[in-house]
């Protein structure tokens, strides 16, 4: 039995609710949950691992990361990393996310993790009951220059609500999530 790749990974979701930790609290300033999901993505079933960390510090400070691995974590095809941060001055967590891809296995499966970790970001302010600012900065790289990230990146970030920035030279951009 073969397996046929999307024609269209591009339009692909993975369909998946990863459930995340419970919020810290002073009395207990640790949270940690890894679970394993089969996602469908297009006419296929991906497997994914999900770790996630939430850490109250002494000071209030809240760190958080989700990784989610396709395949499993000690040799994943694609990841994608997903962090939030908020110290006691601020009243909004700043979030950012990071996919590797290196293998380019399973075509699309990047984005797909992309597009993913934007219900993680969405799940996770409203867990928290507070605004999340996710930026993105424009950083093309393994053999993927500006023009092609264009390509892959503007029209999801568009379609999504992300508004572009200028800090500089550097090309960003953001979106605020509501709880």
């Amino acid at each position: 039995m073969s397996i046929e790749i999307p024609k269209k990974p591009e339009q692909q979701e993975l369909i998946v609710d990863i459930e995340l930790p419970k919020m810290p609290s002073p009395q207990d300033p640790n949270s940690r949950l890894e679970r394993s999901y089969v996602a469908k993505y297009g006419n296929m079933t991906v497997n994914l691992s999900v770790e996630c960390f939430i850490f109250l510090s002494q000071k209030g400070t809240i760190d958080a990361s989700v990784t989610i691995y396709e395949n499993n974590k000690f040799n994943p095809s694609a990841q994608i990393f997903v962090t939030f941060h908020k110290d006691s001055t601020q009243d909004e967590y700043v979030s950012s996310t990071n996919v590797k891809n290196d293998m380019r296995i399973i075509p699309g499966i990047g984005r797909a993790l992309w597009l993913l970790s934007l219900k993680v970001i969405q799940k996770f302010a409203a867990q928290s009951e507070a605004k999340v600012r996710h930026s993105i900065l424009k950083s093309p790289s393994n053999g993927l220059d500006s023009k092609k990230w264009d390509e892959l990146f503007l029209p999801l970030l568009k379609s999504n609500g992300y508004t572009q920035i200028s800090i500089g030279n550097r090309e960003m951009w953001e979106k605020t999530y509501l709880p």
